[in-house]
């Protein structure tokens, strides 16, 4: 082993979230600004009530 990635590493990034409606849609256009590689995102809901959850499944 050189020390040299031979393979391209990619990045995951696992945000946890809990009744965040009224901010996901600018958390995400601010994510998919500043990420300039294709990037795995996962989002992970704490119960949410206010219908976190419901937005991301039809919207992203």
């Amino acid at each position: 082993m050189t020390g040299t990635l031979t393979n391209k590493s990619s990045l995951s990034i696992i945000i946890p979230v809990l009744n965040e409606i009224d901010l996901i849609t600018d958390f995400i256009t601010h994510l998919n600004e500043v990420l300039q590689d294709p990037q795995e995102i996962i989002f992970v809901d704490g119960g949410s009530t206010y219908g976190t959850w419901k937005w991301l499944q039809k919207n992203y």
